[in-house]
């Protein structure tokens, strides 16, 4: 990322903040056949919405209400999408192009997706924060943007590559405990460790400042994601009781860890299309509608003129195809172990579109040997349960909700073409949803 170009997406934050708005009316959904992930059922069912929640779940509607009704025979009713690994400054192309977006274009281009909620893993602190606060008591017309803030590194580790950017530093347990302590007073959603020794030449905290960070957090009652770039940072960062692991090592899982993963209870955030779907992108940059209306013609330019890409850009594409085995046969291993996969993209970075990719690693995720089903927990009720949501279609559960015409269990391109997008109770059709191009 370009000193440039980084300016260009905190320029960006000058847009104004979301307003907040009042509780949705009541709303009865009637006849739809709710596709429930966490009990892997199909039942036609009639659930009746109060306050952004849903109040009531049965065969059929309520005797004596007069509210707002809408009639969903024939159609399928799922969760919204999440996805828990984004970096909602724009989307970033081959030779350092960009589409600057700010958080609240990035929400409107994630909630245009299907994607009702985010989890934005390193920022501008003071602006993310302070721009969820703003969001967080009511709608903002896109996604529901939960946040680390900034990522918590060593002087010289990774993100500390991006100037204007600013990291916390870490060096020291007694720097973890002290920046995570100041950085709790924020309400971070959850904490951002980078432990990652992949590359010898980046250096990464010691272990027992990991330690330190996770078990501040954990004393704080906040999750905590650890970046990781080796399977010994994994097992290391489960021994400290992380709450998710984000990112796939390259060499093969070694059992131990599989074994380690799986007692553990985190969760695994794989983030597959930051690692393996530039040249897919690419190719669907020319074909799909959906990109054209969240892309400039610039940015569609830029990943098709494959003949001038950038010596980086033919490295990573090189890096990608090289992986691609490896990496999907780490991630069907683990969720073979029961190890619970949660969606995210790393959307911000090159090969990656807001709200776009999430469907391009739901449909990695099913190369990697995971059923239908699993999909759609992992993008929906598991990303629930790690950041203490309660996101599904049950009693409880956030009123945000996908109509489509098709079943997603058969038909997983429905979940991108819905019909009609619930949001804490309020209905919007897909078109409203649109967002201005770039």
């Amino acid at each position: 990322m370009s000193y440039r170009k980084l300016v260009l997406l905190l320029l960006a934050w000058v847009c104004g903040l979301p307003s907040p708005a009042q509780t949705a009316p009541p709303l009865l959904l009637t006849h739809a056949l709710v596709v429930n992930p966490r009990t892997q059922q199909v039942q036609r069912r009639c659930l009746l919405v109060r306050e952004g929640r849903v109040q009531r779940v049965a065969r059929r509607p309520p005797a004596g209400y007069h509210g707002q009704r809408l009639s969903l025979a024939g159609c399928y009713l799922v969760p919204t999408l999440s996805d828990l690994h984004v970096h909602a400054l724009g989307n970033y192309g081959p030779n350092d192009y960009l589409d600057g977006l700010t958080p609240a274009q990035v929400a409107r281009h994630q909630l245009y997706c299907g994607v009702g909620h985010v989890l934005d893993l390193f920022n501008d602190e003071a602006r993310i924060l302070a721009w969820r606060d703003q969001q967080r008591p009511g709608l903002a017309g896109g996604a529901v943007v939960y946040c680390a803030g900034p990522a918590l590194t060593c002087t010289g580790g990774h993100g500390t590559e991006y100037p204007g950017l600013a990291t916390r530093l870490v060096n020291t347990p007694a720097e973890a405990r002290a920046q995570v302590t100041a950085l709790a007073a924020r309400r971070p959603d959850v904490v951002k460790v980078v432990y990652d020794h992949a590359v010898p030449t980046v250096p990464t905290m010691s272990r027992a400042t990991m330690v330190a960070c996770l078990a501040t957090a954990r004393s704080l009652g906040i999750p905590t994601v650890v970046h990781v770039g080796t399977w010994a940072d994994v097992a290391e960062a489960l021994q400290a009781g992380a709450t998710a692991i984000t990112h796939v090592p390259l060499a093969p899982l070694p059992p131990a860890v599989a074994e380690l993963f799986a007692q553990s209870g985190a969760y695994f955030i794989p983030a597959l299309t930051a690692q393996l779907d530039f040249a897919d992108l690419a190719t669907d940059m020319a074909q799909d509608s959906t990109v054209r209306a969240l892309t400039s013609p610039g940015l569609r330019q830029a990943y098709r003129d494959t003949a001038r890409y950038d010596r980086s850009t033919r490295w990573l594409l090189r890096w990608q195809r090289g992986q691609r085995a490896t990496v999907l046969r780490n991630v069907q291993l683990l969720s073979e172990r029961g190890v619970p996969i949660v969606a995210g993209t790393d959307a911000g970075n090159s090969g990656t579109l807001h709200g776009y990719s999430l469907h391009r690693e739901l449909a990695l995720l099913r190369l990697a040997g995971l059923s239908a089903w699993q999909v759609l927990a992992a993008s929906s009720t598991c990303a629930g349960q790690l950041l203490h949501q309660h996101w599904g279609v049950e009693v409880g559960d956030e009123a945000s909700f996908l109509v489509l015409r098709q079943s997603p269990l058969t038909n997983p391109a429905a979940l991108l073409h819905f019909r009609l997008l619930v949001q804490q109770g309020y209905v919007h059709e897909r078109a409203s949803l649109q967002p201005g191009r770039p």
